[in-house]
């Protein structure tokens, strides 16, 4: 009975430990990673509001120079990293069934049982000095060789976690490609606009006729509402021209 006693004692220390791996994670969420993902609510426009003729003139920023374009390669490479890092890391996480069964026969090991006659001597001096980080420090051990036998918690590592880090890889991204948060957002709408404007071109019988003239003077396309439009120079065309096919994947991979 004493036995059971103290096992039923540890999952009820267990339910209500606080996770001491997670404390803290929210913190980590940038602003600027959400900016990016939502969207600047001050309605920053991500499209260059133009004439439908007339000169052509740059409006993406950063701007659009090989250098900037070999950087904002090199963030999208970072984000696509950090993404697969989360993606592998939740493939180690057991599912809830067999996590909780894991979890109850360490209880009923030896070293559970080691654990649970620790709680119980740290519950039976209550209220006295250091009662709490005895308690939190009996929790933490318990974590620490749960995971170790069990893995990873799947009630921490769950779908808000999962969606939490790839924010943070977007921020990571971000920062690494310029000051302004939302720099990078821009330059990959920027870039999918022209590069599935130029794939669905080629469809077009006259495609080089027309691909001559977006390398000569650029191009204009339809954004959402009168008068908006992407808008390319001549020397933006050419670069990306040169660039859809390494971006292009890039960018389907953090989408």
């Amino acid at each position: 009975m004493k036995r059971h006693l103290n096992v039923l004692s540890l999952l009820v220390l267990l339910a209500f430990t606080p996770s001491i791996a997670s404390a803290g994670f929210g913190d980590m969420l940038k602003e600027k990673a959400k900016k990016a993902v939502q969207g600047d609510k001050k309605g920053k426009a991500t499209k260059a509001a133009s004439s439908e003729s007339g000169g052509i003139k740059s409006a993406i920023q950063p701007p659009a120079t090989p250098e900037n374009a070999t950087k904002f390669t090199a963030a999208l490479q970072l984000e696509v990293s950090e993404r697969e890092k989360t993606v592998q890391f939740l493939k180690t996480v057991k599912s809830r069934d067999v996590y909780e069964k894991c979890k109850v026969d360490f209880m009923m090991s030896a070293d559970g049982q080691k654990l649970s006659q620790k709680y119980m001597e740290v519950m039976s001096v209550a209220g006295k000095p250091e009662y709490q980080k005895r308690l939190e420090a009996v929790g933490a051990e318990m974590e620490k060789q749960i995971e170790t036998r069990c893995g990873p918690d799947p009630n921490r590592y769950n779908d808000g976690w999962r969606a939490q880090a790839m924010r943070e890889a977007l921020g990571k991204a971000s920062d690494d490609f310029a000051e302004d948060d939302y720099a990078y957002h821009t330059w990959k709408e920027w870039v999918v606009e022209f590069c599935k404007y130029i794939e669905e071109l080629k469809k077009d019988p006259d495609y080089k006729t027309k691909l001559a003239k977006i390398e000569d003077e650029g191009l204009r396309i339809p954004g959402f509402g009168q008068g908006i439009h992407y808008v390319y120079t001549a020397s933006e065309a050419n670069l990306l021209l040169e660039q859809c096919d390494t971006l292009m994947p890039l960018i389907n991979k953090t989408l």
